[in-house]
């Protein structure tokens, strides 16, 4: 069944964005869950992405077998469960009007995984194609590649069609259903070879999911002519045969999971990297990133409902920037719930515990953007000579409903940090509404640092975030 939907962690939300998500929606299926082995059925699985620095691996799990999560600390999970998908159908290829259906063996070699690929650009797409070019496998263009090697060949008995494509070997029955295309294949002595995981060819129903990758370039093919040289290999049964590493591996597995957070444990800001760490999660340090070096000071977004955390998370960013001896800070407390003035107002270049202070301390952090810009590059890096500047604002809702304090904090977020001044925000609505209707405002405060507590308001950030 097509993935209409998945639980993904914030994380992978935020590094993939709305088109790495929809790349990742459309090159998995529903299958079975590679921790169990049981049907995924109408499950909305849970994906577990797994980057050792070499590749970016995604899989699909029950939610109540993984939690979804990005990890770059560990092996990827045992790929025992795959399902490995084909269909012998009629391809079509270049002009329709033509006779242009080839027989093609179209597969899938696992439904319930994909590797993805960064792009120059930042995006995220699969890479399924690109392992199968070595073999020759392309994406169709004026002509159609053909095998001229072992390394991809075909044999046809009376009952199956046998390819093999490298170390793989993939096995289609035949009945009489498939005379005609048997036929078929006869008559061109080859078969095409396509591998994709943008399509199930188990719920192939007609040609237009085939054109629709044939057009997009996400299958690799390959027309191989039938083997005579050799017999067909002596394989046995109606089934795939996949080689894998993990034929034979331990059925035994780890399900115990690590908290979603530890304490924080105190300033670890890093001048060199402009990052501390947060706490820990199930995959490592969660870090925030107070600068990005030769690029500026970073904004930044806490959001969710009330008692999640968020003004403990403020705090520690206060505290990095007072510890780091390079960063001053101004606060913004308006109402005052949780006594930050009183904790870090004497350290501060400014307090506002009103909105009226507040809208003049945003107006004074705009003089300091504005004072600067003509000497950007000297505040770039934070430094003790040419330190950085951070305003920590809670409640902001209560705050930037006001179209001018909005306008202001605008200012700050989209021109501040190139020059060292960044914006941060705590606050318990993400409604454009609660920001003035200053969507450039939100993107502008959730480039790089961004924590929400709450499912639904994370999937609005990202919606404004993706907005052009």
């Amino acid at each position: 069944m097509a993935l209409r939907s998945l639980r993904a962690d914030p994380f992978t939300r935020l590094e993939l964005g709305p088109r790495g998500l929809e790349e990742l929606s459309r090159n998995l299926w529903l299958g079975k869950c590679q921790s169990c082995g049981s049907g995924l059925d109408t499950d909305v699985p849970a994906v577990v992405i797994v980057d050792d620095g070499l590749s970016i691996t995604a899989t699909l799990h029950h939610s109540r077998c993984q939690r979804p999560r990005w990890s770059r600390t560990g092996p990827g999970l045992p790929r025992r469960y795959l399902t490995t998908a084909i269909a012998l159908v009629g391809m079509p290829f270049g002009d329709p009007s033509l006779d242009t259906f080839l027989p093609t063996l179209v597969v899938n070699p696992g439904l319930e995984e994909v590797t993805l690929t960064a792009t120059s650009s930042g995006r995220y797409r699969a890479a399924t194609v690109d392992f199968y070019r070595p073999l020759g496998l392309k994406p169709p263009s004026s002509e159609l590649a053909r095998s001229t090697s072992d390394v991809v060949t075909a044999w046809l008995t009376d009952d199956r069609l046998i390819v093999r494509c490298g170390q793989l070997y993939w096995i289609a029955p035949l009945d009489a259903n498939h005379r005609a295309i048997a036929n078929e294949i006869r008559r061109h002595n080859g078969v095409v070879l396509g591998v994709s995981t943008a399509v199930d060819p188990c719920q192939l129903e007609n040609p237009e999911p085939l054109k629709r990758i044939r057009d997009s370039g996400d299958i690799a093919l390959i027309f191989t002519a039938l083997c005579t040289r050799e017999p067909p290999p002596n394989l046995t049964g109606h089934t795939v045969m996949v080689n894998s590493e993990f034929t034979h591996a331990d059925e035994s597995r780890d399900m115990d999971w690590l908290p979603e957070m530890v304490e924080y444990r105190g300033p670890t800001y890093d001048l060199h990297t402009g990052r501390f760490e947060l706490g820990t999660g199930m995959d490592g340090p969660i870090y925030w990133r107070l600068h990005t070096p030769g690029v500026g000071v970073e904004n930044g977004l806490i959001a969710g409902p009330a008692d999640t955390g968020k003004t403990n998370i403020l705090s520690i960013l206060i505290l990095e920037a007072l510890y780091s001896t390079v960063f001053h800070y101004g606060l913004v407390d308006p109402l005052n719930r949780n006594r930050l003035a009183e904790l870090f107002g004497e350290r501060a270049v400014g307090v506002a515990t009103t909105r009226t202070e507040a809208s003049d301390l945003l107006a004074a952090f705009v003089r300091a953007v504005d004072a600067r810009t003509p000497h950007g590059e000297r505040y770039r890096d934070p430094s003790p000579e040419y330190p950085g500047m951070l305003l920590a604002v809670d409640d902001a809702h209560e705050v930037l409903r006001d179209p001018d304090a909005a306008s202001l904090a605008t200012h700050i977020a989209i021109n501040g940090p190139k020059v060292g001044v960044g914006i941060v925000v705590s606050t318990m609505s993400v409604d454009v509404e609660d920001f003035a209707g200053r969507h450039d405002l939100l993107r502008a405060l959730t480039q790089r640092n961004i924590m929400v507590f709450n499912q639904e308001q994370l999937d609005e950030v990202l919606r404004l975030r993706g907005r052009d």
